[in-house]
């Protein structure tokens, strides 16, 4: 996806009309489309969705599938549906934001990825402390070695 949009900037070549323009408004046109091309670049780079929302469908995909001994290697589809939904829910409404009102942009990119890192975040650390907790849990049930138990 991200690959296609900067191509498509970066590749399409700069309208400039014929006859009646002064080669200082040419080269003025070519450099504000290279800036226009860095900006949107560095906007697609920078603040890109796409690492967060992976992960944390993939948090989600590991909560699931290991909550309990697995008996096949396939999850169902509820699960997996479970899993992928915040993310393609958050994915869709930036992809409708940008499309439908270009003029959000600038300041959806930096909301949506914000709120998509911030959301990774906060299942890494719960996973995290259920992780803990488990691992707590299972320690004081067993015996400590060497007590002859």
């Amino acid at each position: 996806e991200n690959v296609m949009y900067i191509l498509q900037v970066v590749l399409k070549p700069p309208s400039i009309p014929e006859g009646g323009k002064d080669d200082e408004d040419i080269g003025s046109t070519e450099g504000a489309v290279v800036a226009m091309a860095v900006i949107v670049i560095a906007i697609r780079v920078l603040l890109n969705i796409h690492p967060w929302l992976t992960g944390l469908s993939a948090l989600r995909i590991g909560q699931v599938a290991f909550q309990a001994e697995p008996t096949t290697a396939c999850l169902r589809t509820e699960r997996l549906i479970w899993a992928c939904l915040p993310s393609a829910l958050i994915h869709a409404s930036f992809d409708f934001l940008v499309f439908r009102w270009p003029l959000t942009a600038p300041l959806a990119c930096p909301c949506i990825w914000y709120y998509s890192r911030w959301l990774f975040i906060q299942s890494f650390q719960e996973t995290l402390n259920n992780k803990d907790e488990a691992e707590a849990g299972r320690t004081e049930d067993m015996p400590i070695e060497g007590s002859g138990t």
